[in-house]
């Protein structure tokens, strides 16, 4: 193959003969680059040339041979060009590609106006990783650093819809925001490796995610906070959460839900859909997939074990359960265990709050119909232990249900309640021994 060498008016024709050449070209006031290659190169035949030629014969000639260098390939079309720039300088060009070398390695290229070596990119624009801010016609104002990080802001030039106020800092950080064609993220933050990597929609905004792949799926949830290794990594949706701790809030997949607050490792761990729940400690409703739920918990050593305290958000109704049973009550408040305090407990009883109010029928007829027993619980780890005292709900359902609360899967008994049974049962009890005692008075009087 014969290649030609133009040195401004002068041809040089070359072909096969093997030289080691070197070549070193300053570019860009003090930049770099060494190019080490075997060449073949041969003088044919020189037209309008010098009687000597300076490049080969007196390599330390001051004589000029030209202000332009071309090599070019058969088709005549340049592949390098060399140019004095004046002042001793110098230039190198290289014709730009649209596509990378099938083989990038210890190569210099121009892709797409950016200049590559061994795969990686040696542009200098002005942002920190060599995309430019503010390259729509009205977006500005974000900041990228990092390999990939907010590489797609780039894909917008020319258009007129804004990709502004986003950060992002680590590798492939907010790389997707802005590759569609549909509007885009903005007002973002993403700090860690792919934090937010996917997020590309145009209701996408003023999401915050720190850490390894935090809130990696995100594609069009919205003003969530992420702070942890894959904190929120599956959600691909949704608004108003916030996880913080080591995968808080990863959720299943496609998982969108609204308005979660997870703290803690693996806290609220398999949400999927459920909103509005409040998980605080280490794997806290790590299995809940519900709504409207507050779960304080230490679930030791990943054995599943009932919340410290469990709650219920419904309009209306707050309930807590204070170590509570895997089985959830209807109870509003309820404590796995014994309760105390340093004054009685009160319980509402205006009677402007009743109606329907009647006196106890038969009183004493239900007393002496339920049976009081001494027993033990079978798992005192849930319930005091030692010699307890009280009904079968089972068998006080019979006499009094209005007191039994039986649609829980655990029947419970409202024991305070009962007081008002056994007040009228004494006064029925009390009727009947001042009966008897003036029968008792009227036969002694006979005598």
């Amino acid at each position: 193959m014969i290649t030609k060498i133009k040195f401004q008016n002068h041809t040089v024709k070359i072909k096969t003969l093997k030289l080691n050449l070197k070549l070193i070209i300053f570019l860009f006031g003090g930049f770099t680059i060494f190019i080490n290659s075997n060449s073949f190169a041969q003088v044919e035949s020189v037209s309008q040339s010098k009687t000597d030629d300076k490049i080969i014969s007196h390599p330390n000639s001051t004589e000029a041979v030209g202000n332009q260098i071309n090599f070019k390939n058969e088709t005549g079309n340049s592949i390098i060009t060399i140019t004095d720039e004046g002042s001793n300088k110098g230039s190198l060009t290289l014709p730009q590609m649209t596509s990378s070398p099938t083989s990038t390695s210890n190569k210099l290229y121009n892709l797409n106006g950016s200049l590559y070596f061994s795969g990686s990119s040696l542009s200098s624009t002005s942002s920190i990783d060599g995309l430019s801010d503010g390259i729509s016609t009205s977006g500005s104002n974000s900041v990228y650093l990092g390999l990939n990080s907010g590489i797609n802001d780039d894909s917008r030039i020319g258009s007129e819809t804004e990709i502004s106020y986003n950060t992002a800092v680590g590798v492939s950080a907010l790389r997707k925001n802005g590759q569609s064609a549909s509007p885009f993220g903005v007002k973002n933050t993403a700090v860690g490796f792919e934090a937010l990597r996917y997020l590309d929609n145009n209701a996408a905004d003023e999401n915050t995610a720190v850490g390894y792949q935090s809130h990696l799926n995100n594609e069009s949830g919205y003003q969530n906070s992420a702070y942890g290794a894959q904190a929120m990594l599956n959600y691909v949706g949704g608004y108003g959460n916030i996880g913080i701790g080591y995968q808080a809030l990863k959720g299943g997949s496609g998982a969108n839900g609204q308005y979660n607050v997870a703290v803690g490792y693996n806290a609220l761990n398999d949400n999927v859909t459920g909103n509005k729940n409040v998980a605080i400690g280490y794997k806290a409703g790590e299995t809940h997939t519900g709504s409207n739920e507050l779960f304080i918990q230490n679930n030791n050593n990943g054995v599943a074990t009932p919340p410290l305290i469990w709650g219920r958000f419904a309009p209306g109704t707050i309930r807590v359960q204070i170590n509570a049973e895997d089985v959830i009550t209807t109870d509003m408040f309820y404590v796995n265990g014994s309760a105390g305090g340093t004054s009685n407990w009160s319980s509402s009883s205006d009677i402007r709050l009743k109606k329907n109010i009647v006196t106890i029928q038969n009183a004493l007829e239900k007393v002496k119909n339920l049976r009081g027993v001494n027993f033990e619980w079978k798992d005192p780890q849930n319930h005091k232990s030692g010699l307890q005292m009280g009904f079968i709900a089972q068998e006080a359902n019979k006499v009094i249900p209005e007191v039994v609360d039986d649609v829980s899967e655990y029947m419970s008994i409202e024991y305070g309640s009962i007081t008002a049974l056994l007040v009228e049962a004494i006064k029925d009890q009390q009727k009947m021994i001042e009966e008897l005692k003036k029968e008792i008075d009227v036969q002694k009087s006979r005598k």
